[in-house]
Protein backbone atom coordinates (compact mmCIF):
# COMPACT_ATOMS: atom_id res chain seq x y z
CA UNK A 1 0.00 0.00 0.00
CA UNK A 2 1.55 3.22 -0.84
CA UNK A 3 2.72 6.00 1.73
CA UNK A 4 0.09 8.51 2.12
CA UNK A 5 1.42 12.03 3.56
CA UNK A 6 -0.07 15.13 4.18
CA UNK A 7 1.84 19.00 3.83
CA UNK A 8 0.42 21.86 4.80
CA UNK A 9 3.01 24.91 3.56
CA UNK A 10 1.90 28.37 4.65
CA UNK A 11 4.45 30.92 2.47
CA UNK A 12 6.37 30.98 -0.41
CA UNK A 13 9.57 29.54 1.51
CA UNK A 14 7.56 26.48 2.70
CA UNK A 15 6.53 26.35 -0.82
CA UNK A 16 10.06 25.83 -1.28
CA UNK A 17 10.37 23.22 0.94
CA UNK A 18 7.55 21.10 0.48
CA UNK A 19 8.54 20.64 -3.33
CA UNK A 20 11.84 19.09 -2.44
CA UNK A 21 10.58 17.04 0.16
CA UNK A 22 7.93 15.71 -2.46
CA UNK A 23 11.11 15.02 -5.21
CA UNK A 24 13.45 13.25 -2.76
CA UNK A 25 10.63 11.28 -1.01
CA UNK A 26 9.27 10.17 -4.92
CA UNK A 27 12.84 8.82 -5.61
CA UNK A 28 13.06 5.93 -3.05
CA UNK A 29 8.65 5.86 -3.29
CA UNK A 30 7.49 6.73 -6.64
CA UNK A 31 4.33 5.53 -5.97
CA UNK A 32 3.85 8.15 -2.53
CA UNK A 33 0.37 10.04 -2.27
CA UNK A 34 0.70 13.60 -1.21
CA UNK A 35 -2.28 15.99 0.14
CA UNK A 36 -2.57 19.25 1.63
CA UNK A 37 -1.34 22.75 0.89
CA UNK A 38 1.04 23.83 -1.11
CA UNK A 39 2.08 26.37 -3.61
CA UNK A 40 3.33 26.31 -7.67
CA UNK A 41 6.54 24.91 -6.63
CA UNK A 42 4.96 21.93 -4.77
CA UNK A 43 2.44 21.90 -7.62
CA UNK A 44 5.02 21.37 -10.45
CA UNK A 45 5.81 18.19 -8.42
CA UNK A 46 2.51 17.04 -8.69
CA UNK A 47 0.72 17.73 -5.86
CA UNK A 48 -2.67 19.33 -5.78
CA UNK A 49 -3.40 21.92 -3.57
CA UNK A 50 -7.07 22.14 -1.29
CA UNK A 51 -7.02 26.09 -1.78
CA UNK A 52 -4.72 28.97 -2.67
CA UNK A 53 -1.35 28.90 -0.04
CA UNK A 54 -1.79 32.75 -0.27
CA UNK A 55 -5.00 32.14 2.25
CA UNK A 56 -2.72 31.32 4.78
CA UNK A 57 0.38 33.04 4.11
CA UNK A 58 -0.05 36.10 6.39
CA UNK A 59 1.89 37.60 9.05
CA UNK A 60 1.48 39.61 12.08
CA UNK A 61 -0.91 40.36 14.99
CA UNK A 62 -2.46 43.31 13.27
CA UNK A 63 -2.73 41.42 9.67
CA UNK A 64 -4.28 38.17 10.32
CA UNK A 65 -7.47 39.82 12.42
CA UNK A 66 -9.31 41.31 9.10
CA UNK A 67 -8.95 37.44 7.72
CA UNK A 68 -9.59 35.56 11.13
CA UNK A 69 -12.71 34.19 9.58
CA UNK A 70 -11.44 32.69 6.52
CA UNK A 71 -8.49 31.49 8.45
CA UNK A 72 -10.85 29.35 10.90
CA UNK A 73 -13.09 28.21 8.17
CA UNK A 74 -9.87 26.77 6.21
CA UNK A 75 -8.27 25.36 9.66
CA UNK A 76 -11.63 23.38 9.99
CA UNK A 77 -11.57 22.38 6.44
CA UNK A 78 -8.14 21.37 6.91
CA UNK A 79 -8.03 19.11 10.04
CA UNK A 80 -11.18 17.40 8.14
CA UNK A 81 -9.58 16.42 5.33
CA UNK A 82 -6.69 15.00 7.36
CA UNK A 83 -9.12 13.11 9.45
CA UNK A 84 -11.01 11.74 5.84
CA UNK A 85 -7.40 10.37 4.30
CA UNK A 86 -5.77 9.29 7.55
CA UNK A 87 -2.40 9.66 6.40
CA UNK A 88 0.77 8.25 7.28
CA UNK A 89 2.07 11.32 8.61
CA UNK A 90 1.40 14.92 8.23
CA UNK A 91 4.06 17.35 7.60
CA UNK A 92 3.67 20.72 8.81
CA UNK A 93 6.48 23.56 7.32
CA UNK A 94 6.57 26.61 9.29
CA UNK A 95 3.93 29.23 9.04
CA UNK A 96 3.26 28.21 12.99
CA UNK A 97 0.32 29.97 13.81
CA UNK A 98 -1.88 28.16 11.75
CA UNK A 99 0.00 24.87 12.11
CA UNK A 100 0.35 24.45 15.52
CA UNK A 101 -3.50 24.73 15.86
CA UNK A 102 -3.87 22.47 13.06
CA UNK A 103 -1.38 20.25 14.87
CA UNK A 104 -3.30 20.64 18.45
CA UNK A 105 -6.53 19.58 16.98
CA UNK A 106 -5.00 16.25 15.98
CA UNK A 107 -3.60 14.91 18.87
CA UNK A 108 -6.31 12.09 19.17
CA UNK A 109 -5.28 10.51 16.12
CA UNK A 110 -1.30 9.48 17.40
CA UNK A 111 -0.20 7.33 17.15
CA UNK A 112 -1.94 5.94 14.34
CA UNK A 113 -0.88 9.12 12.31
CA UNK A 114 2.77 11.14 13.05
CA UNK A 115 3.54 14.37 12.70
CA UNK A 116 6.54 16.35 11.74
CA UNK A 117 7.05 19.91 11.70
CA UNK A 118 9.46 21.58 9.35
CA UNK A 119 11.96 24.63 10.46
CA UNK A 120 11.53 25.69 14.13
CA UNK A 121 9.93 28.04 15.34
CA UNK A 122 12.65 30.60 17.10
CA UNK A 123 12.24 30.26 20.36
CA UNK A 124 16.23 31.36 20.91
CA UNK A 125 14.57 34.86 20.04
CA UNK A 126 11.07 35.03 21.31
CA UNK A 127 8.55 33.06 22.79
CA UNK A 128 10.62 30.01 24.36
CA UNK A 129 7.56 28.80 26.11
CA UNK A 130 6.85 27.16 22.61
CA UNK A 131 9.77 24.75 22.93
CA UNK A 132 7.45 22.74 25.61
CA UNK A 133 4.66 22.97 22.90
CA UNK A 134 6.25 21.52 19.84
CA UNK A 135 7.28 19.34 21.94
CA UNK A 136 4.12 17.90 23.22
CA UNK A 137 2.92 18.55 19.85
CA UNK A 138 4.94 16.99 17.34
CA UNK A 139 6.96 13.38 17.05
CA UNK A 140 9.61 14.96 15.27
CA UNK A 141 11.31 18.44 14.59
CA UNK A 142 13.61 19.10 11.54
CA UNK A 143 15.83 21.63 12.62
CA UNK A 144 17.54 24.19 10.01
CA UNK A 145 19.94 26.10 11.63
CA UNK A 146 22.75 24.03 14.32
CA UNK A 147 22.10 25.77 17.13
CA UNK A 148 18.63 24.54 17.34
CA UNK A 149 17.94 20.94 18.37
CA UNK A 150 18.87 21.33 22.35
CA UNK A 151 16.42 23.90 22.41
CA UNK A 152 13.75 20.82 22.14
CA UNK A 153 13.64 17.06 22.83
CA UNK A 154 13.19 14.68 19.57
CA UNK A 155 14.86 17.53 17.25
CA UNK A 156 17.23 16.80 14.86
CA UNK A 157 19.76 19.12 12.21
CA UNK A 158 19.27 18.54 8.52
CA UNK A 159 21.24 21.36 7.57
CA UNK A 160 19.55 24.47 5.60
CA UNK A 161 18.06 23.54 2.55
CA UNK A 162 19.32 26.85 1.28
CA UNK A 163 23.07 25.32 0.40
CA UNK A 164 21.81 22.86 -1.67
CA UNK A 165 20.59 25.56 -4.22
CA UNK A 166 23.41 26.71 -6.33
CA UNK A 167 22.72 30.37 -5.16
CA UNK A 168 26.89 31.16 -5.65
CA UNK A 169 27.08 29.33 -8.91
CA UNK A 170 24.69 30.95 -10.83
CA UNK A 171 25.33 32.58 -14.46
CA UNK A 172 25.93 36.26 -14.61
CA UNK A 173 26.58 35.99 -18.58
CA UNK A 174 23.47 34.26 -19.23
CA UNK A 175 21.26 36.73 -17.16
CA UNK A 176 22.81 39.55 -19.06
CA UNK A 177 22.24 38.05 -22.53
CA UNK A 178 18.18 37.00 -21.79
CA UNK A 179 17.64 40.32 -20.47
CA UNK A 180 19.04 42.78 -22.96
CA UNK A 181 20.58 46.50 -22.39
CA UNK A 182 20.33 46.16 -18.64
CA UNK A 183 23.79 48.02 -16.91
CA UNK A 184 25.16 47.80 -13.44
CA UNK A 185 22.04 46.86 -11.39
CA UNK A 186 20.57 46.60 -7.75
CA UNK A 187 18.80 43.16 -6.64
CA UNK A 188 15.70 43.96 -5.05
CA UNK A 189 13.73 41.02 -3.10
CA UNK A 190 10.76 43.09 -1.37
CA UNK A 191 8.77 39.95 -0.08
CA UNK A 192 5.70 38.37 -1.21
CA UNK A 193 2.84 39.00 0.94
CA UNK A 194 0.66 41.69 -0.26
CA UNK A 195 1.63 43.95 3.46
CA UNK A 196 4.92 43.15 2.83
CA UNK A 197 5.20 44.78 -0.74
CA UNK A 198 2.33 47.58 0.30
CA UNK A 199 5.13 48.66 2.39
CA UNK A 200 8.52 48.10 1.61
CA UNK A 201 8.05 48.81 -2.57
CA UNK A 202 7.77 52.74 -1.98
CA UNK A 203 10.89 52.87 0.14
CA UNK A 204 12.63 50.26 -2.00
CA UNK A 205 11.63 52.25 -5.07
CA UNK A 206 12.98 55.53 -3.78
CA UNK A 207 16.28 54.06 -2.55
CA UNK A 208 16.64 52.83 -6.46
CA UNK A 209 16.09 55.92 -7.85
CA UNK A 210 18.73 57.94 -4.98
CA UNK A 211 21.51 55.04 -5.88
CA UNK A 212 20.77 55.72 -9.76
CA UNK A 213 21.20 52.57 -10.90
CA UNK A 214 19.25 49.59 -12.57
CA UNK A 215 17.07 47.17 -10.68
CA UNK A 216 16.33 43.76 -10.81
CA UNK A 217 12.89 43.14 -8.56
CA UNK A 218 12.82 39.32 -7.98
CA UNK A 219 9.20 38.40 -8.02
CA UNK A 220 8.00 35.80 -4.90
CA UNK A 221 5.41 33.23 -6.45
CA UNK A 222 1.95 34.87 -6.77
CA UNK A 223 3.45 38.36 -5.78
CA UNK A 224 2.02 41.78 -7.89
CA UNK A 225 4.30 43.60 -8.36
CA UNK A 226 3.70 47.65 -10.40
CA UNK A 227 6.47 49.43 -11.03
CA UNK A 228 4.86 51.78 -13.68
CA UNK A 229 6.34 54.59 -11.84
CA UNK A 230 9.51 53.86 -11.07
CA UNK A 231 11.85 56.73 -12.66
CA UNK A 232 14.84 53.97 -13.14
CA UNK A 233 14.97 51.28 -15.94
CA UNK A 234 13.37 48.27 -13.34
CA UNK A 235 13.00 44.36 -14.45
CA UNK A 236 10.95 41.81 -12.91
CA UNK A 237 12.02 38.33 -12.79
CA UNK A 238 10.86 35.02 -11.45
CA UNK A 239 12.26 32.81 -8.27
CA UNK A 240 13.32 31.05 -11.12
CA UNK A 241 15.66 33.40 -12.27
CA UNK A 242 17.33 33.94 -8.42
CA UNK A 243 20.83 32.43 -8.72
CA UNK A 244 21.86 34.09 -12.14
CA UNK A 245 20.43 37.28 -10.52
CA UNK A 246 22.75 37.21 -7.92
CA UNK A 247 25.67 36.75 -10.02
CA UNK A 248 25.07 39.37 -12.25
CA UNK A 249 23.80 41.95 -9.65
CA UNK A 250 26.48 44.44 -7.79
CA UNK A 251 24.55 44.80 -4.53
CA UNK A 252 21.28 43.67 -2.85
CA UNK A 253 18.43 45.21 -0.91
CA UNK A 254 16.38 42.41 0.52
CA UNK A 255 13.77 41.85 2.90
CA UNK A 256 14.18 40.45 6.35
CA UNK A 257 13.73 36.48 6.50
CA UNK A 258 15.09 33.66 4.17
CA UNK A 259 15.25 36.13 1.22
CA UNK A 260 18.14 37.57 3.73
CA UNK A 261 20.04 34.60 4.34
CA UNK A 262 19.74 33.59 0.22
CA UNK A 263 21.02 36.83 -1.00
CA UNK A 264 24.82 36.30 1.24
CA UNK A 265 25.34 33.08 -1.29
CA UNK A 266 25.90 35.36 -4.05
CA UNK A 267 29.22 36.99 -1.92
CA UNK A 268 27.80 41.04 -2.79
CA UNK A 269 27.15 43.56 -0.66
CA UNK A 270 23.77 44.03 0.45
CA UNK A 271 21.63 45.51 3.27
CA UNK A 272 18.49 44.05 4.95
CA UNK A 273 15.07 46.06 5.00
CA UNK A 274 11.38 45.65 6.44
CA UNK A 275 8.48 47.05 7.61
CA UNK A 276 5.60 45.17 9.89
CA UNK A 277 2.79 47.18 10.64
CA UNK A 278 3.64 49.43 13.90
CA UNK A 279 1.12 47.10 16.36
CA UNK A 280 2.76 43.90 15.34
CA UNK A 281 6.48 45.13 15.94
CA UNK A 282 5.76 46.93 18.95
CA UNK A 283 4.14 44.10 20.38
CA UNK A 284 7.55 41.59 19.08
CA UNK A 285 9.95 44.02 19.95
CA UNK A 286 9.08 43.47 23.64
CA UNK A 287 9.52 39.54 23.24
CA UNK A 288 12.11 39.44 21.37
CA UNK A 289 15.49 38.08 22.67
CA UNK A 290 17.51 38.69 20.30
CA UNK A 291 19.98 42.06 18.78
CA UNK A 292 19.63 41.01 15.00
CA UNK A 293 17.20 39.83 12.31
CA UNK A 294 19.24 38.59 9.84
CA UNK A 295 20.28 34.97 10.15
CA UNK A 296 23.73 35.43 8.85
CA UNK A 297 23.85 38.24 11.80
CA UNK A 298 22.91 36.13 14.25
CA UNK A 299 24.89 33.22 13.14
CA UNK A 300 28.06 35.93 13.26
CA UNK A 301 26.85 37.31 16.34
CA UNK A 302 27.58 40.73 15.09
CA UNK A 303 26.50 42.98 11.91
CA UNK A 304 27.95 41.38 8.80
CA UNK A 305 25.07 42.83 6.72
CA UNK A 306 23.47 46.55 7.83
CA UNK A 307 19.70 46.09 8.96
CA UNK A 308 17.48 48.67 8.22
CA UNK A 309 14.15 47.34 10.03
CA UNK A 310 10.74 49.30 11.25
CA UNK A 311 11.80 53.00 11.88
CA UNK A 312 15.07 52.56 10.12
CA UNK A 313 13.61 51.49 7.12
CA UNK A 314 13.66 54.62 5.29
CA UNK A 315 15.07 55.45 1.70
CA UNK A 316 17.65 57.93 3.33
CA UNK A 317 19.29 55.48 5.29
CA UNK A 318 18.82 52.21 2.97
CA UNK A 319 20.66 54.27 0.31
CA UNK A 320 23.52 55.39 2.89
CA UNK A 321 23.33 51.79 4.14
CA UNK A 322 23.76 50.14 1.08
CA UNK A 323 26.24 52.70 -0.35
CA UNK A 324 29.06 51.83 2.67
CA UNK A 325 28.86 48.64 2.29
CA UNK A 326 29.48 48.93 -1.36
CA UNK A 327 32.72 50.21 -0.43
CA UNK A 328 33.54 48.13 2.49
CA UNK A 329 31.39 44.75 3.35
CA UNK A 330 32.82 42.03 4.91
CA UNK A 331 32.00 39.37 2.22
CA UNK A 332 35.22 37.34 3.52
CA UNK A 333 32.88 36.73 6.73
CA UNK A 334 29.99 35.36 4.63
CA UNK A 335 31.35 32.28 3.75
CA UNK A 336 32.49 30.97 6.67
CA UNK A 337 29.60 31.70 9.09
CA UNK A 338 27.54 29.86 5.58
CA UNK A 339 29.40 27.02 5.86
CA UNK A 340 27.98 26.31 9.33
CA UNK A 341 24.55 25.37 7.80
CA UNK A 342 26.03 22.56 5.70
CA UNK A 343 24.94 19.17 7.21
CA UNK A 344 28.14 16.78 7.95
CA UNK A 345 26.20 14.30 5.72
CA UNK A 346 23.60 13.75 3.07
CA UNK A 347 21.69 17.17 1.34
CA UNK A 348 19.16 19.15 4.01
CA UNK A 349 16.23 17.98 1.80
CA UNK A 350 17.77 13.94 1.30
CA UNK A 351 17.64 14.60 5.60
CA UNK A 352 14.34 15.81 5.34
CA UNK A 353 12.69 13.18 3.43
CA UNK A 354 14.85 10.60 5.80
CA UNK A 355 13.18 11.44 8.58
CA UNK A 356 10.15 11.26 7.42
CA UNK A 357 10.41 8.00 5.95
CA UNK A 358 11.64 6.43 9.07
CA UNK A 359 8.50 7.40 10.91
CA UNK A 360 5.79 6.10 8.27
CA UNK A 361 4.27 2.68 8.26
CA UNK A 362 5.46 0.37 5.89
CA UNK A 363 8.81 2.40 4.78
Amino acid sequence: MSLKIFIIAGEASGDWLGAKLISEIHKTHPDAKFYGIGGIKMQAEGFQSMFGMQEISLMGFAEILPHLPNLLKRMKQTENEIRRIKPDVVVTIDSPGFNFRIAEKLQDMRPAIKLVHYVAPTVWAYKPERAGKVNRLFDKLLCILPFEPPYFANAEFIGHPVVEDGLDRGNAAGFRARHGNIGEFICMMPGSRRGELKRNLPVFKTVAENMGMDVVIIAADNAVIDVSGWKVKTVIVSNFEKADCFAAASAGVIKSGTSGLEFAFANKPYVVAYKISWPSYVIIKMMLKIKYANLLNIIAGRELVPELIQGNCTPKKITAALRGAMANADLGEYKSNLATLKPLSGTPSSNAAAAVLKLCRGS
